[in-house]
């Protein structure tokens, strides 16, 4: 059976079926633009149908849960495609076999967008596989923004898209801040206050102001839900002014790998280094004590351990320190090493 065969059937309401014309994909489309698909319980998926439509790793997004509308339900309306940024609809998927009017679907499109609001995550995950697929081009861009675009860059909602032999190949946040960022402190209102303390000490470097909140909000969404929520744990990693260190916090307490150069922005001058040498494979170890939460961590080849993987590595350095005192080895055997 061909897609054709999944997608539409027979109704009773002739007259209105009569209006509908079929393309060579399965799709009618009405004078707004507007597709409309019949999808039966035995097609595939709706990435199927997404495919056959052109949309597919395109700049549109679905919302799957649109046949809780009362006014879907009378026609099994199940799932709404729109253009991203714009929210323009463009095609509603139906499981019954009948026939609306353009005026019935565009308002149960217009109707299903408020029912979900893209976050920084879902709109980036959709950027991420147009980027990995190359599925869009300079000439899309142009002809949704009704623009021509001279320099392959391209300001389109939060973020700069950039093209390399006309295919859209990376895309960044105008203002640097990422998707955890605003997904969570923007969201939950701590923005300004993790702004404000790394605006505190960076002053006008705009940069590692945005890597420090950046990589915060980064370690929050890292964090398992259980120390996030654990009284102790939000009482002991606390700056002075009251903020919660998540970035102690994941280096301290999960399996996250906190980043040294990261997590050297994140903690200004809030902790001191131990040791710092370079061990028997030729990678850089790092030892660092943040005395503010009594506790201590390894960094090797500039990414965390574990806080089993740091002891029993401070364990075998301390033996060698206390070798180095009691003159059983000297310098040149560390070197050596």
């Amino acid at each position: 059976m061909g897609l054709l065969d999944f997608l539409f059937g027979k109704t009773n309401d002739t007259e209105q079926q009569e209006q509908y014309c079929f393309d060579e994909n399965g799709f009618y489309t009405f004078p707004n633009g507007i597709k409309v698909a019949h999808v039966s319980s035995s097609m595939p998926s709706v990435d199927a149908v997404l495919e056959k439509s052109g949309f597919k790793n395109k700049l549109v997004y679905n919302i799957n849960n649109i046949g809780d509308l009362s006014i879907a339900k009378k026609i099994d309306a199940f799932c709404g495609v729109y253009q991203l940024f714009t929210n323009k609809p463009l095609l509603l998927m139906l499981g019954k076999k009948c026939f609306p009017t353009e005026s019935q679907v565009e308002k149960i499109l217009r109707s299903g967008k408020s029912l979900h609001s893209l976050s920084s995550w879902e709109v980036e995950s959709i950027l991420e596989k147009c980027v990995n697929a190359k599925s869009v081009s300079i000439k899309d861009i142009e002809d949704l923004n009704a623009i021509r675009i001279s320099n392959n860059r391209y300001n389109i909602g939060e973020y700069q898209f950039s093209f390399e032999n006309g295919i859209f190949s990376e895309f960044n946040p105008i203002d640097g801040f990422n998707k955890q960022v605003k997904d969570t402190f923007v969201k939950y209102g701590s923005f300004d206050r993790y702004f404000q303390h790394a605006a505190d000490y960076w002053g006008d470097n705009q940069e590692n102001i945005v890597k420090e909140v950046n990589y915060q909000a980064e370690c929050f969404s890292n964090i398992g839900s259980g120390i996030l929520t654990d009284e102790y744990y939000n009482n002991k990693f606390r700056f002075s002014d009251g903020l919660i260190d998540y970035v102690s916090m994941a280096l301290c307490c999960s399996s996250f790998d906190v980043e040294f150069g990261k997590f050297e922005i994140a903690l200004h001058s809030d902790f001191k280094i131990l040791r710092r040498l370079i061990d028997e494979d030729g990678k850089e170890v790092i030892e660092v004590s943040l005395p503010q939460y009594n506790e201590r961590r390894l960094f090797v080849d500039g990414h965390s351990k574990s806080k089993e993987e740091s002891e029993a590595e401070e364990a075998v350095w301390d033996e060698i320190a206390e070798k180095l005192v009691s003159g059983e080895i000297d310098i040149d055997d560390i070197l050596d090493l």
